[in-house]
C-alpha cells in the first residue's frame, strides 16, 4: 500500500490551497482518495500514487482583481 497524503501535503506539493485539493477530491479527481472521519471532522487521505501524473485543473471562477491604479494621475489633474 501506498503512503497517504492529507489535503495539506497534497496542497504544499502543488502549491495551492488545502481547499483547492478538498475540492478535488471530491470531484473524484484522486481515485483513491478517501474521507476519513476523527474527531474533529472528516479528512482526506490520498494515495501518493494518485499524484503520478496530475495536473492540477485550471481555476474557474471569478478572476483575482487586478491592482488599482495609481492615484497620482488623478492628484495632478485635481491641483
Amino acid at each position: 500500500m501506498s503512503k497517504e497524503l492529507t489535503t495539506t501535503e497534497v496542497a504544499k506539493r502543488f502549491d495551492v490551497t488545502g481547499a483547492a485539493v478538498r475540492l478535488w477530491c471530491q470531484r473524484g479527481l484522486f481515485p483513491g482518495a478517501r474521507s476519513v472521519p476523527t474527531p474533529r471532522g472528516p479528512v482526506w487521505m490520498i494515495p501518493e500514487g494518485d499524484l503520478d501524473g496530475f495536473k492540477p485543473p485550471k481555476p474557474t471562477g471569478r478572476p483575482r482583481k487586478s491592482p488599482a491604479p495609481p492615484l497620482a494621475e488623478e492628484e495632478s489633474k485635481a491641483a
